[in-house]
């Protein structure tokens, strides 16, 4: 609540919201790309492999672009924490959502992202001691409400 009330539309605001918009954007062109990709046959592994490496180029030239500078610590936690990311929240998340896209469809696929926010309080619950107050509460509601009015349809009986 603090950082929507002191929002204003300074440059710093107006691209970060241009940001948040353009990213909802190109989310949907990839569900839609990935149904597409699904419907004609191309497996989720091979299509998740290729994603990736075409990311992987994307940020390497921005990277130099920018004058950025490669690094690598060796360190385990570093390292520990590059393997899960790489792993668990690339490999297995996208592969997993690529999945679902395929067999629920992309609009019913696109309401699990959701519940992002749901999953991030309750881990930051558990590991960084976040208190739970009324808003967050009552947006929880909100999250898991408004997916249940999408999703859900009424069945009619013939009478």
């Amino acid at each position: 609540m603090p950082e929507i009330e002191s929002f204003n539309l300074s440059d710093k605001g107006v691209f970060g919201l241009s940001i948040g918009f353009i990213s909802v954007l190109l989310a949907s062109f990839g569900n839609i790309t990935s149904a597409r990709n699904t419907k004609n046959n191309i497996p989720v592994i091979q299509a998740n492999a290729f994603g990736m490496g075409y990311g992987t180029i994307l940020l390497a030239v921005i990277a130099l672009i920018s004058g950025k500078e490669f690094s690598f610590a060796i360190s385990i936690p570093y390292i520990s924490s590059l393997f899960y990311l790489s792993v668990f929240g690339s490999i297995i998340a996208f592969g997993s959502y690529l999945t679902l896209i395929g067999a629920i469809g992309a609009d019913k696929a696109s309401y699990t992202i959701m519940l992002v926010p749901l999953v991030a309080l309750i881990l930051s619950s558990f590991f960084e001691g976040y208190s739970w107050n009324f808003s967050a509460i009552l947006g929880l509601l909100l999250v898991v409400g408004g997916n249940f009015m999408a999703l859900y349809k009424p069945r009619f009986s013939s009478v």
